[in-house]
């Protein structure tokens, strides 16, 4: 995976302010002799900075006295700096607790102040505490109140990091371009600072949004361009991290180069005890590792790593782990392990890609986008009555010049600028009017887009909890022996619903091997009464389409669970897809009992159903095709019902 977290935890002091131990001894030497109380306060807070990498330990010292100083001759400026550092000291440490209370009491005494340079430090050190966190909604929304603080106080310094911290966080987003585009300008900005740390850190970052989108030529044309910077000025975790994108790079063509790569990583981080960059770069090894099948290698790496990331508490990153051990424990047949990796998976999920989280980041986001475009069209009204005064002035000194001799010349000449200045202005106002449209058309796009990844983020454990209900209804009936037999069977379908969780669409056949699979668990639950078929025409398996992945489940499930199983005697089930005038058509139908007497099942509610026709819907207005499902009762001869069937059109292609 593409090192963005561990990036954003590492620039935290690299980005900031620079930090640098040989100023130490400095300082020292400065605090022996003779020196006002404010002035030692100053020197306490610089060593604390200066040594949080180098000597933690010390940097805790310096930071407490500096607190205990300054708190006792009142010098608030010296306090709130105090707790700003000792807050960051803990935030490098993973102490998210401690760190979160120290930066709360800095934000209060900075505000105090009333220095917005200040408050940009603070604020945007609480967006890394609200990374650390998983907590993407707060990152996003610290990092738009530090530039907000920064701008006002005019610090380009404090802009080009900030612009950094939120280009990032677009990434993480999947916005590639306007990531991009605010790396880009942080890198023109650092260029003209001449800060050839934050430029490699740029060039790097542009590099990983390229990694993201594929593009591997573009992505090593700026890994090549940060490498030798990170070299120049002796920067280990630079040079690791351009190691570990570059192995990135490998993985899918070549994962022995890829490994080779991430193990030279491992040694750069190692060599400066970097507890983050370790975690991280471990789960790529062992990722590597499982793929080359050496697995008792990769699952020393994965638990090593795994340890690591808990110290340091990356909640994603945790997340992760959970999943990489729950696939290696697929592969090397424990399915026990398996479903316990998974159901901890399943849940930090849960806990840190909820709705809300997402429609939170959405409204951030365009909150963002629409006041910089405010910013930017005040600037541009600005700049435009500023050209007109200086126009206004420029054309009275000529009248004046030219008298009246000349006025009906000067008067020709100033109508016909004015024409131009209307002409050009108009032409630029109609350039911005089609950009905002366009804009708007965006925001519409990726809120779909954002509805849709939640809704699928919601059926996967919807799915995985109905399975799990099934095993413990076996166990209290006593049928151990099935339950065992079905647990087993679901840890083999595991790996597909992992693989299919994350593609929007699957092929047909794919698909049709999934729902055998599951309707052979359901059988260990129903017995031998329940028989089934799965079929597709001939001609539309040699067409071999793309069908939108785990879509039918929750119809067969719904068939199963509601029409089948409260039915006594023989129970039939088919499943079969063709297609009706070019649409991929699938038609399920049971001999149940039926919508209108069905048993009801309790605590159980169908929202399979219910987030399956959301997600289809969605789909279906993105791709400007048509989309749905029916659902018609059947009745036998005596007109007493009969079973159900659902069709459903699967025209979801990509659009052109």
């Amino acid at each position: 995976m593409t090192r963005w977290l561990v990036l954003l935890v590492m620039l935290v002091p690299c980005w900031s302010r620079a930090q640098d131990p040989s100023l130490a001894p400095d300082l020292l030497t400065a605090l022996r002799g003779p020196q006002a109380d404010t002035a030692r306060v100053q020197s306490l807070v610089k060593l604390c900075f200066n040594l949080t990498n180098a000597s933690p330990d010390s940097a805790q010292r310096f930071g407490e006295e500096a607190r205990t100083i300054a708190k006792r001759i009142g010098d608030t400026k010296g306090l709130a700096d105090a707790h700003n550092n000792l807050g960051y000291l803990a935030l490098n440490q993973g102490h998210l607790e401690e760190a979160s209370a120290q930066l709360d009491t800095a934000l209060q005494l900075f505000t105090t102040i009333g220095k917005p340079a200040y408050l940009a430090v603070v604020r945007s050190n609480m967006g890394w505490l609200a990374e650390r966190k998983g907590d993407r909604v707060g990152m996003l929304r610290e990092f738009q109140e530090a530039l907000k603080h920064a701008e006002v106080a005019k610090d380009s310094s404090s802009v080009a990091v900030i612009l950094y911290n939120i280009g990032t966080t677009y990434n993480k987003m999947e916005d590639y371009d306007r990531a991009r585009e605010l790396l880009l300008r942080a890198l023109r900005m650092e260029e003209a600072m001449d800060r050839p740390d934050k430029r490699a850190i740029c060039l790097m970052s542009i590099g990983n949004t390229y990694r993201s989108e594929g593009d591997t030529e573009q992505a090593l044309s700026y890994y090549a361009q940060a490498g030798p910077l990170f070299t120049r000025i002796g920067d280990q975790v630079g040079a690791g991290l351009i190691a570990e994108n570059t192995g990135g790079l490998y993985e899918a063509k070549d994962p022995a180069l890829a490994l080779r790569y991430y193990q030279q990583a491992l040694g750069a981080y190692r060599s400066v005890h970097s507890g983050p960059d370790m975690a991280y770069i471990l789960l790529s090894i062992g990722s590597m590792q499982r793929a080359l099948g050496s697995y008792v290698q990769a699952d020393s790496s994965l638990s090593a790593g795994s340890s690591l990331a808990r110290a340091h508490g990356g909640a994603e990153l945790a997340m992760d782990y959970e999943k990489q051990r729950a696939e290696l424990a697929s592969a090397m047949g424990d399915s026990k392990a398996t479903l316990a990796h998974y159901e901890r998976y399943v849940a930090l999920k849960d806990s840190l890609r909820n709705a809300g989280t997402e429609n939170e980041l959405m409204r951030l986001r365009t909150q963002f986008e629409t006041e910089r475009a405010e910013k930017d069209n005040a600037l541009l009204r600005a700049k435009d009555l500023e050209t007109t005064e200086r126009l206004r002035a420029r054309n009275l000194q000529l009248y004046g010049s030219l008298a009246l001799a000349v006025l009906a010349l000067g008067a020709v000449i100033l109508v016909w600028r004015n024409l131009q200045q209307r002409r050009k202005h108009q032409v630029v106002l109609e350039g911005l009017n089609t950009e905002l449209h366009e804009q708007k058309a965006r925001v519409e796009e990726i809120n779909g887009l954002l509805r849709l990844k939640v809704l699928r983020t919601q059926m996967d454990p919807h799915f995985i909890h109905n399975c799990l209900n099934a095993i413990r209804a076996l166990s209290l009936k006593g049928e151990h022996e099935r339950a065992e037999e079905y647990l087993e069977g679901f840890a083999r379908i595991l790996r597909n619903v992992l693989e299919h969780s994350v593609r929007d669409r699957i092929s047909l056949d794919e698909e049709i091997a999934f729902l055998n699979d599951y309707v052979r668990l359901e059988q260990l639950r129903l017995g031998d009464d329940l028989t089934w078929s799965i079929t597709a025409d001939e001609a539309l398996l040699d067409e071999e389409p793309q069908v939108p992945s785990l879509l039918v489940q929750p119809f067969v499930e719904n068939a199963i669970w509601h029409g089948l199983a409260p039915k006594q005697g023989p129970k039939q089930l088919e499943v079969h897809f063709f297609q009706v005038d070019g649409v991929v058509t699938c038609r399920v139908q049971d001999n149940g009992v039926g919508r209108t007497v069905k048993a009801p099942t309790p605590g159980r509610t169908s929202l399979g159903l219910k987030l399956t026709g959301e997600r289809l819907e969605l789909l279906t207005g993105r791709m400007k095709s048509q989309g749905g499902f029916a659902i018609d009762d059947l009745r036998n001869e005596a007109g007493a019902p009969a079973g159900t069937r659902v069709t459903l059109s699967l025209n979801v292609a990509d659009p052109a």
